[in-house]
This record gives structure tokens, C-alpha cells and sequence, in this order.
């Protein structure tokens, strides 16, 4: 591809890789390291309230703000200027958590029914599981039950983090002594 090419490929990736599922070149030609980068954005997927896979914008956002909040000794996290409640960064913390579980358990169940190329079946599993559709040329080569782990890795994609912020949501919000306002951060 010429340079123009390049860079309109690349900004085109990064949308389809959200949950678009669309592709204008083969997955199989990304490098290492534009499919471990890939991957690392179907895990994420797109913001909350609308149909895009995976965990979550916010709730990842909502992760590092209290990673960052740990690291510099501070109690609260706070984003944007508001404090995230406690029971938001729990939550996303479990759905984050979960989903991690969910791409490790549906990676070693492809590792032990295929004997394909590590990148090729991990690309495999987060994307199943993050709904994005997109492949490394992999599918149509699985046996019977690694076609059947994929399928219900796309189901646990589709409702699990949703489900689970549902199952989790404690519904009210309590607030003691002088803190900064709750803002309301939508997460899974």
C-alpha cells in the first residue's frame, strides 16, 4: 500500500476493530504488533449505551483513573473533576476482571481442540468475545468443537458484561461526610 493507503487502512482499523466487523484487507496480514494492538482495542470495544462489543471505553476509563488515583496515594477516583463511586470502580473492576477470565478460558479451550498460530487464535478469541467479527483467516479451519467454543464465546460476548453491570448495579447511591458530587458513569 502506498502511504496514503497506509494511514487510511490504519484510521479504518482502528474504528472496525471497535465492533464494526468490516475489513478492507485480510487480518492475517496485520504484523505482531498491529494485531496484539488490535486485540487490545476489541477487549475495550466501544462506549457505553450503544451496541458496540466489549468492555467498555468508560469502564476502562474508570480503571485507570483508580490506578492512577492508587498510585498517587489519593482515596477517591475521580474523573472529570466528579468522583467516581465506589460501587462503579467495584463494577467495573468485576466486568473487567470477568471478561479477562472469559478471553483466557475461551483462548486455552481453542489452544486445546486447534494447532494454530498463537496471535491467530487469541485474535480469534477476543473477538469473539469483544462481538467485533473480525478473523485471521481462522474459522473456516476450526474443528466442530472449536467452532462450538467460538459460538459461545460471541453469546457471552453479547450479554455478558452487559448482564453482569445489570446484575451488579446496586441501584442506589449513598453518599456520607464532605466528598466531591457523584457524577453517574455508565459502565459494560
Amino acid at each position: 500500500m502506498d502511504t496514503g493507503d497506509k494511514l487510511l487502512n490504519a484510521l479504518f482499523q482502528s474504528v472496525t476493530f471497535r465492533t464494526a466487523g468490516f475489513a478492507t484487507f485480510s487480518q492475517k496480514g496485520l504484523t505482531k504488533a498491529s494485531g496484539m494492538t488490535g486485540m487490545v482495542l476489541m477487549f475495550i470495544g466501544g462506549s457505553p449505551v450503544g451496541t458496540a462489543g466489549g468492555v467498555k471505553t468508560v469502564t476502562m476509563a474508570i480503571i485507570l483513573a483508580n490506578v492512577m488515583a492508587y498510585v498517587r496515594g489519593r482515596h477517591d477516583t475521580v474523573m472529570l473533576k466528579r468522583r467516581v463511586e465506589t460501587e462503579m470502580v467495584r463494577k467495573a473492576t468485576a466486568i473487567v476482571t470477568i471478561s479477562v477470565m472469559a478471553s483466557v478460558l475461551l483462548m486455552v479451550l481453542l489452544f486445546a481442540t486447534s494447532d494454530m498460530d498463537f496471535l491467530d487464535l487469541s485474535y480469534e478469541a477476543v473477538s469473539a468475545l469483544g462481538t467485533v467479527g473480525l478473523s485471521r483467516n481462522v474459522t473456516p479451519r476450526l474443528n466442530t468443537a472449536g467452532r462450538i467454543f467460538i459460538i459461545i464465546g460471541m453469546y457471552v460476548g453479547r450479554i455478558g458484561p452487559i448482564s453482569l453491570a445489570l446484575f451488579l448495579d446496586p441501584g442506589t447511591e449513598s453518599s456520607s461526610g464532605a466528598r466531591r458530587a457523584a457524577g453517574r458513569f455508565y459502565v459494560g
